[in-house]
């Protein structure tokens, strides 16, 4: 045999080798492919414990047979294992040791890690299936936001996409997250009146200080509670609260919006502009006006006694790298130390079994315990007449924004598809969110009437937390958490359509490259500042001008101030109706 012919026949069986191996290699990624297929579509929805498990529902089968495919439900409670290791929509299940025996779901439900606004915005959106794309494939969702046009709005990232769909309670909903709340028994008993201005309510809370409104004669009573600016808890993970005092910036017409980033971080809009509230002169009336209250025992120092020693503990560290240290006052080490009051402890005093709370800031009534029916909600005072108060818009009442979402690579984009439009279908929802055992459904003259059965409370139901869609024109009795925020939500209704949608951010608005911080904030620190040492003839004026010197040199405000107006810019450029 000749060198050239010893050469083709290398080159001959080099390329059958190469031949087969594409052969073998196709028919392995056919088959791999062909598994995946024939594998059950796989939806995780998150819930709290106790509630219906997804698989054994007739619900879950009604979805099943939308999708016409075989489906893997797993319920994800708070202690399980992927509601404790999963992070993200990215998060690689066959590699994760704690989750590589679990399938990768193709669908998330109310799954705050990866469906929540937060996460997603933390994440690559290149892993969420852009659901816009496929609404046409999805009557139900599609008819929700022809009908529901903020929830369409809602449901949009900044550049039009639609990455999580979130649930809607209904309009009964349409409110805000927090109230203002009297004690209607202590003014009955001492013959008072509501309070419309700042000034109304110092005299009110006087009366509540000085007039053992609850009888026991022990003036244990707290005039005004306020949730605590740190959560004095070891085990304590809250990262902010919608219920703080805040909220009183709405006395002065300023709107909050504290369920949502910039308005955690103080920003607010107006006419279309990005204002920042932590250094304007209404937040300096709000502390002087809180303290104020304080140096006269009607607002308790120890909602901010953590707050107040942490910034002291903060100075003493900085001045101790200077090598600046004062041996007469020593500061003791926050780190070991807690003091003040916990939110726990907060949450016993309203709910106490003899009432001590007057005026507080709560979602309903329930959370004053048996003593609810002594409560009632009332409008914000103004700062002083001549002045039309404003309430906190967040939104997230009514709208579930940690929804639904799939997978972009699952290999059952057809199922998930029908199984997530599912979800939004009208008997399907009520049984997501009530439980089947809890209604009875009846439809009369083009409406849909839903009668909760037992105490009212559906315990089986994911209520709020749901992704489904209550319609509009649905009358729903028995619901004893609706009823509830119905009543506590309704001496707002005025106020907000007087505010119309001026001055409030967008729902859903999270840009994660923004910088801020949350509870125990500077900005907590100042006011603690003023309110402990309110009867001490402290300097407001040196104090004032410190903390906005530190907050524009030290926390870049301005800065995020711009950056926030370019993420409502974008925002505002969302499609507000489905065309």
């Amino acid at each position: 045999m000749t060198r050239a012919s010893a050469k083709r026949g290398m080159r001959i069986l080099l390329c059958v080798i190469c031949a087969l191996a594409v052969v073998a290699g196709g028919i392995g990624w056919y088959l791999i492919r062909a598994k995946q297929n024939s594998s059950p579509l796989v939806i995780a929805y998150a819930h709290e414990d106790g509630r219906q498990s997804v698989a054994t529902t007739q619900w879950a089968q009604r979805v099943a047979a939308a999708c016409d495919c075989d489906i893997i439900w797993r319920d994800v409670t708070p202690n399980s294992i992927e509601a404790q290791h999963v992070y993200g929509m990215y998060t690689p299940y066959n590699s994760d040791p704690e989750l590589k025996d679990l399938a990768q779901p193709d669908v998330f439900v109310s799954f705050a890690p990866v469906t929540g606004r937060d996460a997603i915005a933390r994440g690559q959106s290149d892993d969420y299936l852009n659901l816009r794309k496929y609404l046409k494939r999805m009557p139900n969702v599609t008819r929700y936001f022809q009908e529901v046009p903020q929830a369409f709005e809602t449901a949009q990232q900044a550049d039009g996409s639609i990455l999580s769909i979130p649930g809607d309670a209904g309009e009964d909903y349409d409110g805000s997250t927090v109230h203002m709340f009297i004690n209607r028994t202590w003014l009955n008993r001492l013959g008072l009146s509501v309070p419309t201005t700042w000034a109304q309510l110092k005299d009110v809370l006087t009366a509540f200080r000085d007039g053992d409104p609850n009888g026991n004669g022990g003036h244990d009573e707290i005039p005004f509670a306020i949730r605590p600016t740190e959560d004095n808890s070891r085990e304590s993970t809250a990262t902010f609260s919608n219920d703080g005092w805040q909220l009183l910036l709405n006395s002065t017409g300023m709107t909050t919006q504290l369920n949502e980033q910039a308005g955690q971080n103080l920003f607010v809009v107006e006419h279309a502009a990005i204002q920042d509230v932590a250094t304007s002169d209404a937040m300096r009336r709000v502390g002087n006006y809180l303290a104020d209250l304080a140096s006269e025992g009607l607002v308790p120092k120890e909602s901010f006694a953590r707050s107040y020693a942490l910034k002291r503990y903060n100075e003493a560290m900085a001045n101790a790298a200077q090598g600046k240290t004062d041996a007469t006052n020593p500061v003791p080490d926050v780190s070991a130390t807690f003091v003040g009051t916990t939110f726990a402890e907060y949450e016993s005093q309203l709910a106490s079994a003899t009432p001590l709370v007057g005026v507080a800031f709560a979602f309903d009534t329930s959370a004053f315990g048996d003593n609810a029916d002594q409560y009632e909600s009332f409008p914000v005072p103004a700062e002083h007449d001549g002045i039309q108060p404003v309430w906190d818009r967040s939104g997230r009442t009514r709208f579930n924004l940690t929804g639904v979402s799939v997978r972009a690579d699952s290999w059952h984009r057809d199922d998930a598809l029908q199984a997530v439009d599912a979800l939004f279908d009208e008997t399907i929802s009520f049984a997501q969110f009530y439980g089947e055992d809890h209604i009875e459904i009846s439809h009369s003259n083009g409406h849909t009437t839903v009668n909760v059965q037992g105490d009212g409370t559906y315990p089986s139901g994911y209520g709020r937390s749901f992704v489904g869609w209550i319609r509009p024109g649905t009358i729903i009795t028995g619901d004893k958490p609706r009823e509830r925020y119905l009543a506590a939500d309704k001496p707002y209704r005025e106020i907000y359509r007087r505010m119309g949608s001026n001055g409030v951010l967008p729902m859903g608005m999270y840009a994660p490259q923004i910088g801020g911080t949350g509870i125990g904030s500077p900005t907590d620190e100042w006011l603690a500042e003023q309110v402990c040492n309110a009867s001490a003839g402290f300097d407001r004026d040196a104090s004032w001008n410190a903390y906005v010197q530190s907050m524009n040199e030290d926390y870049g405000r301005a800065d995020n101030a711009r950056d926030w107006q370019k993420e409502y810019d974008q925002y505002m450029k969302r499609d507000q109706t489905l065309r």
